[in-house]
């Protein structure tokens, strides 16, 4: 681990700096102290992914005899060995790569150290480890957001004809159903999840080998290394290899998933005001107040609502890092907030999971509430187009019309006869509804009985949506299984890799 004590320098007087031959001078202590401990805290969180790669790159260059077959040995054995609180770190070392070379030649000497670092850079190496934190953040993403739609959808089930008030402008506009409501947030849910595959595929991609941008005139396999690690491909024009565009696809996959939980965060929030009713929050997913007694306040939305208002900056943040500095060198550190970004994402799918499994609907308010405020108003006027004959714009004026005058009488729109209808409206001239066609015009069941266009309301299309989201569901979820045994194998590929070097008759020999 990283010690403050550290920033003074505390190599050996024998080990060679990365500092020395150009620049003479070892780094100052305010750079170590204000740049340079940063800089190595963010690589050493991510040490499992740069000893996987410093393996399979050793791998590569001992099967390319690029290196000594005994070089290659003794570099796998130390690096098997090797544990975070071994290395010692040295903030006068340098990068992670240089902190692991100091080890190595602690153990092995400098020469076959200083063979790693052979037919690559930092800037590759760098990116390389990136890729495969950020493709691991992304695994776990992508696990979460799977277990959240499927609390979502279970939920759906619970309410496939549950009848609700609907809102635009956060005013009564038609009837909804609770069931179908929660599946359109499922729906996209896995819009979410598509893109975080297709910001996956872009990440998968691996580019040790590309070394400073021009390639290497080492007879380097970078396929092989892809494989290795597990990666789908390499990185094919040397110039990308340090690029870092790549990530604007995961910040705007991160973004647009937390965008979906912050609006379903908010409709559940406002719903579960007493003024509306429709939901509570399981008590284990709220808090209360240090002097109103009676507050059951939905703390877990609210959380979700507070980390969703910094993802809007993600992508802002990837392109102003990168943008800036035309063919040279990227900022790659300056993405790192990404790997907290990623880690949020993952955390407040977890929470709206819970909130999912637990969410206590009042089935009966929500259809009390369901046919108050007009909420049939657009279905009357569709009654008086197909049974009068009307325009549907002279037909929206009349049930305005018959609307405001209700209001003005303080009168329900249930309780009007079709003849006092008429003449509220302004249609006495016209041919009349019958009161059996006016109380059918607006009854929120019949309304959502009759909605059965795809994708409505009516029980039948809520049922035919519910199975389409689980058939999808079952789909994401192989996907997701897929990718993570293709990571597992090449684990073990560069595992038997590491044996087969080890076990050779040259190496059983030295």
């Amino acid at each position: 681990m990283i010690d403050a004590s550290s920033a003074g320098g505390t190599a050996a007087p024998s080990e060679p700096l990365l500092t020395d031959a150009r620049l003479g001078k070892k780094p100052a202590d305010r750079l170590q102290r204000h740049y340079l401990q940063a800089t190595l805290k963010r690589e050493e969180n991510k040490f499992d992914e740069i000893i996987a790669v410093d393996q399979a790159h050793a791998v590569m260059l001992t099967e390319q005899g690029i290196i000594p077959r005994a070089t290659g040995t003794a570099l796998l054995v130390q690096l098997s060995k090797l544990r975070r609180e071994d290395v010692g770190i040295d903030v006068m070392r340098g990068s992670m790569l240089l902190q692991i070379e100091g080890h190595l030649a602690s153990k092995i000497g400098n020469e076959a150290a200083g063979a790693l670092s052979t037919g690559r850079s930092r800037i590759d190496q760098g990116a390389t480890f990136r890729r495969l934190y950020e493709r691991q953040a992304i695994i776990a993403v992508l696990t979460e957001l799977i277990d959240l739609e499927a609390a979502v959808i279970a939920q759906a089930a619970n309410h496939i004809d549950t009848i609700m008030p609907g809102y635009t402008h956060l005013q009564p506009s038609q009837p909804w159903v609770f069931g179908h409501y929660l599946l359109g947030v499922a729906e996209r849910l896995d819009i979410d999840l598509v893109r975080l595959e297709r910001a996956y595929a872009a990440v998968n991609l691996c580019p040790l080998g590309t070394v400073g941008g021009s390639g290497s005139t080492w007879p380097l396999d970078r396929h092989r290394v892809a494989s290795l690690l597990g990666f789908d491909g390499i990185v094919e024009n040397a110039r990308l290899g340090r690029d870092i565009q790549y990530t604007g696809d995961i910040a705007a996959a991160a973004s647009m998933l937390m965008a979906t939980l912050n609006d379903l965060a908010t409709d559940l929030q406002l719903w579960s005001m007493q003024e509306f009713g429709f939901v509570e929050l399981d008590a284990g997913y709220c808090g209360t107040s240090s002097i109103f007694p009676q507050k059951k306040n939905p703390v877990a939305l609210e959380g979700v609502r507070s980390a969703a208002a910094g993802a809007v900056q993600w992508v802002g943040n990837v392109l102003a890092v990168s943008r800036g500095v035309g063919s040279g060198d990227l900022a790659l550190r300056g993405a790192a907030f990404l790997d907290t970004a990623l880690q949020s994402t993952a955390q407040m799918c977890d929470l709206m999971t819970g909130v999912m499994e637990t969410l206590i609907v009042h089935k009966d308010r929500m259809a009390e509430r369901a046919g108050e405020g007009g909420t049939t108003a657009s279905n009357l006027a569709d009654t008086l187009v197909r049974e009068l004959g009307l325009s549907y714009r002279a037909a929206h004026h009349a049930v305005g019309r018959f609307v405001r005058v209700c209001l003005e009488r303080n009168l329900p729109l249930t309780g009007v006869r079709a003849s006092e209808f008429h003449e509220m409206a302004g249609l006495a001239d016209q041919p009349r509804l019958s009161d059996e066609q006016l109380a059918v015009a607006l009854d929120p069941a019949g309304f959502v009985r009759r909605c059965r266009t795809p994708g409505g309301v009516a029980p039948e299309e809520v049922a035919r949506l519910h199975a389409a989201a689980v058939e999808r569901l079952g789909e994401s979820r192989a996907r997701l299984e897929a990718r993570i045994a293709a990571l597992n194998s090449a684990e073990r590929t560069r595992a038997e890799a590491i044996a087969a070097i080890l076990n050779a008759p040259e190496a059983a020999t030295r």
